[in-house]
C-alpha cells in the first residue's frame, strides 16, 4: 500500500516580487498600505478645501473692490442735482445726496471684509493640518516601504530555495 503524501502543496512563486501581490497576501502590509492611502486622501482633501476657500476669497475681494469703487465714485464725482436726485430715488434715501448715499455701502463692505478674513483664517488652519498630514503621509510611506522590503527579501529567499530545488 503506497504511503500517503505528507507534504503539503508548495506555492509556485511568480518570477518577480510585484507579481506575488504581497500587499494582498499579508495583512500587516495591507494595513500599512491602507493607512498610507487614507492619509494621502486626507492630504488631497485639505488641498482641495484650501483651493476652494482661496477661490472664494478671490471673488469676495472682487466684490469688495466693486463696492469701494462705487463709494469712491459717489464721493468724488460731481453730480448734477438731477443725477444726485436720481441716485437718491434709486436707493430710497430721498434728498440725502450721493455722498451720504455712499455710506450705505460701508456695512456690505465690512461684511465682505469679515468673510474674507474668516476664509483666510480657515486657509491658515487648513495649511497647518495639511503640513502635518503631509509629514504623517511620508512616515506612513516609509513604514510601508520598510515592510514591503522585508517581504521582498523573504520572497527572494523563497525564490532562491525554489530555484535550487528545481535546478
Amino acid at each position: 500500500m503506497p504511503k500517503a503524501a505528507t507534504k503539503k502543496a508548495v506555492e509556485k512563486l511568480p518570477k518577480y516580487y510585484h507579481q506575488w501581490k504581497a500587499d494582498k497576501k499579508f495583512p500587516e502590509l495591507q494595513n500599512a498600505l491602507g493607512n498610507y492611502t487614507v492619509e494621502k486622501e486626507l492630504c488631497t482633501s485639505y488641498k482641495d478645501q484650501i483651493d476652494r476657500k482661496i477661490h472664494r476669497s478671490y471673488f469676495l475681494m472682487k466684490g469688495i473692490y466693486l463696492i469701494n469703487k462705487e463709494v469712491c465714485d459717489l464721493q468724488n464725482d460731481h453730480f448734477t442735482e438731477e443725477q444726485d436726485e436720481a441716485f437718491c430715488r434709486a436707493e430710497c434715501t430721498y434728498g440725502d445726496g450721493a455722498y451720504t448715499l455712499s455710506e450705505n455701502y460701508e456695512i456690505p463692505a465690512e461684511v465682505l471684509n469679515a468673510a474674507q478674513i474668516q476664509l483666510c483664517i480657515e486657509v491658515a488652519e487648513l495649511k497647518l493640518k495639511l503640513d502635518a498630514s503631509l509629514k504623517e503621509k511620508d512616515v506612513l510611506w516609509d513604514k510601508y516601504r520598510a515592510l514591503s522590503d522585508k517581504y521582498e527579501q523573504k520572497f527572494d529567499e523563497l525564490k532562491r530555495k525554489e530555484d535550487n530545488n528545481n535546478g
